[in-house]
């Protein structure tokens, strides 16, 4: 996914950065070079977790893309399934 990424103010790391994806925005952790992350870049979404349905996936309200924060979690929306995500260090 073609992203915009800008550098959000902080402590040096784990760097963290404002994604900004056609279907939403999310500040999220960069493991890329920390010079390298203001910009346009192709982007593949990770998710660290089991993914358990019922407790961090369930079925979406809307079935449209979607990125969102909720708290200290992302939200990665595809179709009718909705993940909930922690963002770790």
């Amino acid at each position: 996914m073609l992203v915009r990424v800008e550098k959000v103010p902080q402590a040096p790391r784990p760097m963290r950065v404002r994604v900004h994806a056609p279907v939403g925005t999310a500040v999220v952790l960069w493991r890329g070079h920390p010079l390298e992350a203001d910009g346009q870049h192709h982007v593949e979404w990770t998710v660290e977790e089991d993914i358990a349905w019922g407790h961090n996936t369930q079925a979406a309200p809307l079935a449209a893309p979607g990125l969102w924060q909720d708290g200290d979690r992302i939200v990665l929306r595809a179709g009718s399934t909705s993940l909930r995500a922690v963002l770790r260090s």
